[in-house]
């Protein structure tokens, strides 16, 4: 029941009461209703006059578009740098697997020479020690070097070496063989001469070894 300017008012039904609709007071004249009933009832919200939820902005066909276009794009480009990252490692790996062979193979070339070249010092050293005992021998005596000559000549001349140090070592073994024939010259009654036949191969073998000496 609401009162406006004297006037009562039913909440239910809207009707204004005036002097004229007489007893009993306490109702509506129209729709009967209490007025103490209408007041305590509750008021059932109005839910047609409630307001909308905003709705979601619509998205146009072309923004979707572009945004899917662009969202393709980045995708292909990082398979293109993720696969074009892969090349480039494996061309480093391979890049560092070609160095690390190049640095064995020349590592073992080094140890080959080393080895061999050794090999055939060791034996040039053992024939001037042989010659320089030979020298100190008397002449009648000699003969008695022959074996021990011949022994380290063979060994020279089947000592295993590359096709590189070949050319050393045949030069070493004609030098002892040239400086055998001189100590045979000698035995048989000849006088101490030069050998430049003997010189001469051993120059060659030291240039020979030089020459298969791996680069650094």
């Amino acid at each position: 029941m609401a009162t406006e300017q004297g006037m009562v008012r039913c909440t239910k039904c809207g009707y204004g009461r005036d002097l004229a609709d007489g007893e009993p007071r306490w109702c509506c004249p129209r729709c009967k209703v209490v007025y103490a009933k209408a007041d305590a009832a509750p008021v059932t919200p109005n839910l047609s006059r409630r307001p909308m939820a905003p709705s979601r902005p619509e998205v146009k066909p072309a923004v979707a578009i572009a945004v899917i276009a662009l969202a393709l794009i980045a995708s292909v480009g990082l398979s293109i740098y993720w696969v074009r990252a892969q090349e480039r490692r494996a061309m480093m790996n391979a890049a560092v697997d070609v160095q690390l062979q190049r640095d064995a193979a020349s590592r073992h070339r080094k140890e080959a020479f080393s080895w061999e070249a050794e090999g055939l010092l060791r034996r040039a050293k053992k024939w001037t020690v042989l010659i320089e005992e030979v020298k100190s021998t008397p002449r009648f005596a000699v003969s008695s070097f022959y074996a021990r000559m011949d022994g380290v000549i063979e060994e020279t001349r089947v000592y295993p070496v590359s096709s590189c140090m070949e050319q050393a070592r045949d030069a070493l073994v004609a030098a002892m063989e040239a400086r055998k024939a001189q100590v045979l010259s000698f035995a048989r009654g000849g006088y101490p001469s030069p050998a430049p036949e003997a010189d001469r191969q051993e120059r060659d073998f030291m240039a020979a070894m030089a020459r298969c000496q791996p680069a650094e």
